[in-house]
């Protein structure tokens, strides 16, 4: 057997015949350009409010602050963003007339679902997906009219 000439015969099943230059399957890699990297602007929220929810931790929020102020460069900009009703005005519509979803069974409020009144919009939003998107359309609002506030997010004035 060792002898024969079935045996001697190079197997061709198992065999690898494709390599990485001549394959569909293993598509060249990228080359390396010499583009520089675009500038990145993170918005953040200035997180001015007192306390969190009862029984719930606090975010590191001043940890986050000081570490994003640290590494910020000529690549990296961090702006804050004041969050003024950015959790209680609806995103699509702009409106203040949100509600808080109630459960079927029991009744109960659930905070973190809001549900938009108007007529024409009738969204159901979580409250941190909305509020996030009303902070990134405050910031882009402010870069575009030389800093100034959302109509919709602005302070109540005070009166003297």
């Amino acid at each position: 057997m060792v002898n024969s000439k079935k045996y001697r015969q190079g197997s061709k099943t198992g065999v690898k015949t494709a390599t990485k230059s001549n394959s569909r399957h293993y598509p060249s890699s990228p080359q390396d350009t010499m583009i520089p990297p675009a500038k990145t602007i993170v918005a953040f929220g200035n997180a001015t409010f007192a306390a969190t929810m009862k029984g719930k931790r606090a975010a590191p929020v001043k940890l986050i602050i000081k570490k994003l102020i640290q590494i910020q460069t000529n690549v990296l900009q961090v702006c804050f963003v004041d969050e003024y009703l950015t959790s209680q005005v609806c995103n699509a519509c702009k409106n203040r007339q949100l509600d808080n979803i109630t459960t079927m069974s029991s009744k109960r409020r659930v905070h973190a679902m809001l549900e938009c009144n108007n007529s024409s919009c009738n969204i159901v939003w979580n409250r941190d997906v909305n509020a996030a998107k009303n902070i990134f359309d405050v910031f882009i609002f402010a870069a575009e009219q030389e800093n100034k506030k959302h109509p919709a997010f602005e302070r109540p004035e005070e009166q003297a």
